[in-house]
């Protein structure tokens, strides 16, 4: 199961900046399978091209009997 949520935020014509965080749920509810955090900056150079760089953190549990992320 993933839960998350994301925002944008257009700073002009050309350029957006987004954020998305993502919880992503085990067998049983109480613990966490993993995280996911992603930022991104895109450029709109014309209506026909634009460029993105986006940059994921992932965090994993070290061990499933453990609740601890990286």
């Amino acid at each position: 199961m993933d839960n998350g949520a994301s925002i944008g935020l257009k700073l002009n014509k050309k350029f957006t900046v987004s954020l998305r965080e993502e919880f992503r749920i085990g067998d049983n509810i109480s613990s966490r399978k993993s995280n996911l955090t992603e930022i991104g900056v895109k450029f709109k150079l014309n209506k026909h091209f634009s460029f993105v760089s986006r940059f994921r953190l992932i965090n994993i549990p070290l061990k499933k009997d453990k609740k601890n992320f990286i």
